[in-house]
C-alpha cells in the first residue's frame, strides 16, 4: 500500500510519498508536481519495514503532513508525473547522482575526560567556594555524561544539539556553593537518566545500508521579466543568507560590577575619571537573583557565551534588530528554581505558569550615555509590548532606576528591597558608557551576613594557588553538621596557614544567605576570630 502526504502553507508546498514490498521501504519526497527525491531502505524482515514506516509516518503526521486519500500515481526514476494529465511521462535529461551511504557505528565511546581547569578558577571578586575531592568526581561525570550526550546527538540529528547546555564553571555555580550531597546525588540521577534517553534514542535508529538510488538535481526556474522594446532579461533571486546575531557575548564582552565596598577595608570602589564618587548623583536599581543573559537579536546568551534556549512564544515578544541586556526572573527568592533555564528543550507551560519575565537594564550596542539608553529601554519595550496576536502577558520589564544623592539612601533603599526579598542593589554611574568588561562605573552591594565556624580540614590550591592553601573545611561553631568550604584569604595566608590557621581555629566569615538546607552561600574569608 501506498501513503501519500501533503504540507502546505504561505511558505512551503511538499509531499511525501512511501510504500512497503516486502522487506523494503521506498520513500519518495519534495516539492508537490516536482519528481522529488527517492530513496530505498532495505530490512532483515517485513515487520522491521513496517514498524519503519509507521514510525516516519507517526513523524510526518506530528509536523502537520496531511494524508491525501487519492493516491497519487508514483512513477518509475526514468519517468515524471504530468501536473496536468497526472500520467507518468518520459522526463528530460537531468543530472542524476547516485552514491551509497553506510550507517556509522551507533556504540557511543567512553568519555573519561579531566574536569577542565577553569571550572574551579575565580577572580579575586568571586566569593564562590572551592570544590572538594568528591564534588570534583562528580562533576566530572556529569561533565563526561554531557559530551556523550553531545556525541549521541551528532549521530542522531546530523549537529551538536545537547540534551542539556554543555555545563560551565558559571551555570553550575549552585553546584559548587550551594547544593547539597544529597541535593547532589539528585542532579547526578538527572543526568543519568537523561543519558539513559539518549542511549535509548540512538538505539532506536535503523541499521541498514542507506541506498541513495536517484537524486535529481533540477534547474532553479528563472524569473522572466521583459521591458517594452528591450530584449529579455533572465533574473535569477539569490538564495536568502542566514541572519547573524547582533551581539557576540565571547567577542564583544559583557559589562560586570565590581564591589561597592572593599569587605576587608571598608572603603568605596575609587571611580572613573571625571565621574563622582558613588553613590552621590549614581543610578540605583534592584540586583535580581536570576539568570543575567544577553538578547542578542536571535537568543538569549550567557555572559559565558552559552545559550538559554527559550520557548518560541517568549522569543516573540523579542525584537530582533536590538541587543538588550537584562535578567531572566522567577521572583525574588526564588533562585533554586531558575534552573528552567538550563534545559536544552525548554518547557512551555512551565515557562507560561511561572511566569517568567525578561528584566532589562541596559542597550550594549547603544553608543549614547547611560541616562539615553534608559530611554531608547522604554521604547523598545512599549513598541515590543504593543504587538498583536502574541502569546500570554509581555514578559519585557524595565529595571526602575532612581538617583540617589547619599549614602544614608542608599542605606535605607538597600535595607527596604532587601526586607521584601531582594538580592542586593546596583549603583551606576551617570552618563557613563556600557563598559563591556569588569568596569568601576557599574557597582553592587549585596547583603552580607557574618557568622563563625570551625577550621577541620585543608584543601589545596590549584592553578595560581597551587602548591598553596587553597580552601579552608570548616564546620559552624553552631551547628556541626553544617559543613562547607570557604575561600578568600590573601596570599600571606595561604602561604603559612598551617602556622597561622592550625586545625580547631575559629575564624569569622561573611556570606550572601542560606540555602535550603541552611548552608551559607558565597562564604568568604573575613579574619581570625577576635
Amino acid at each position: 500500500m501506498t501513503y501519500y502526504y501533503e504540507f502546505l502553507n504561505d511558505k512551503s508546498s511538499k509531499f511525501w510519498e512511501a510504500s512497503q514490498k516486502a522487506k523494503e521501504v521506498t520513500v519518495r519526497y519534495g516539492k508537490i508536481d516536482a519528481t522529488g527525491i527517492t530513496k530505498t531502505f532495505p530490512f532483515d524482515t517485513p515487520k522491521e519495514a513496517k514498524d519503519f514506516l509507521n514510525k516516519k509516518r507517526m513523524e510526518k503526521e506530528k509536523k502537520g503532513y496531511k494524508t491525501i486519500k487519492k493516491k497519487k500515481t508514483m512513477c518509475s526514476p526514468d519517468k515524471s508525473l504530468n501536473s496536468k494529465s497526472k500520467k507518468c511521462v518520459s522526463k528530460p535529461k537531468l543530472i542524476v547522482k547516485t552514491k551509497v551511504v553506510e550507517k556509522t557505528n551507533h556504540t557511543a565511546p567512553v568519555f573519561n575526560k579531566a574536569l577542565p581547569d577553569d571550572w574551579i578558577t575565580y577572580d579575586d571578586n568571586d566569593s564562590r567556594a572551592w570544590l572538594t575531592a568528591k564534588r570534583k568526581t562528580q562533576l566530572r561525570q556529569i561533565y563526561n555524561m554531557t559530551l556523550e550526550m553531545v556525541w549521541i546527538s551528532e549521530r542522531i540529528y546530523g549537529h551538536p544539539e545537547q540534551y542539556y547546555n554543555e555545563p560551565d564553571k558559571w551555570t553550575l555555580s549552585p553546584i559548587l556553593s550551594d547544593v547539597t550531597a544529597k541535593e547532589m546525588e539528585g542532579f547526578m540521577r538527572d543526568f543519568r537518566r537523561e543519558l539513559a534517553r539518549a542511549r535509548k534514542d540512538l538505539s532506536a535508529i535503523p541499521k541498514p545500508k542507506l541506498i541513495v538510488k536517484t537524486k535529481v538535481v533540477e534547474k532553479p526556474k528563472p524569473k522572466l521579466i521583459v521591458k517594452s522594446k528591450d530584449k529579455p532579461k533572465l533574473m535569477i533571486k539569490s538564495k536568502t543568507k542566514k541572519t547573524k546575531s547582533l551581539w557576540d557575548v565571547k567577542k564583544d564582552g559583557v559589562m560586570l560590577a565590581h564591589t561597592f565596598k572593599d569587605p576587608k577595608t571598608g572603603n568605596i570602589k575609587n571611580p572613573p575619571k571625571g565621574t563622582p564618587m558613588a553613590p552621590n548623583g549614581w543610578w540605583l536599581s534592584e540586583k535580581y537573583d536570576g539568570y543575567r543573559a544577553i538578547w542578542d537579536g536571535q537568543n538569549f546568551v550567557s555572559r559565558a557565551g552559552n545559550i538559554f534556549e527559550a520557548p518560541q512564544y517568549f522569543k516573540n515578544w523579542m525584537p530582533t534588530d536590538i541587543v538588550l541586556d537584562g535578567e531572566l526572573f522567577l521572583g525574588r527568592e526564588c533562585f533554586e528554581q531558575c534552573g528552567l533555564f538550563r534545559r536544552k528543550f525548554p518547557d512551555e507551560a512551565e515557562w507560561v505558569s511561572s511566569h517568567v519575565t525578561y528584566n532589562i537594564f541596559d542597550a550594549p550596542a547603544h553608543k549614547g550615555p547611560f541616562e539615553t539608553r534608559l530611554d531608547f529601554i522604554k521604547q523598545t519595550i512599549t513598541k515590543q509590548c504593543a504587538l498583536k496576536g502574541q502569546k500570554g502577558k509581555c514578559p519585557l520589564q524595565l529595571v526602575k532606576q532612581k538617583k540617589i544623592k547619599s549614602e544614608d539612601e542608599l542605606n535605607k533603599l538597600f535595607k527596604a528591597l532587601v526586607g521584601k526579598g531582594a538580592e542586593g542593589v546596583m549603583l551606576r554611574a551617570p552618563n557613563s558608557p556600557y563598559d563591556p568588561k569588569r568596569s568601576a562605573y557599574l557597582l553592587k552591594v549585596k547583603q552580607q551576613f557574618d557568622d563563625e565556624c570551625r577550621i577541620i580540614g585543608y584543601k589545596e590550591g590549584t592553578g595560581k594557588y597551587k602548591g598553596k592553601l587553597g580552601a579552608f573545611n570548616c564546620e559552624m561553631v553552631k551547628n556541626k553538621a553544617v559543613k562547607f568550604d570557604i575561600s578568600g584569604m590573601d596570599d600571606a595566608i595561604r602561604g603559612n596557614y598551617l602556622k597561622t590557621h592550625p586545625i580547631g581555629t575559629i575564624v569569622t566569615f561573611t556570606y550572601m544567605g542560606l540555602s535550603s538546607k541552611g548552608v551559607p552561600r558565597h562564604p568568604n574569608y573575613l579574619r581570625i576570630r577576635t
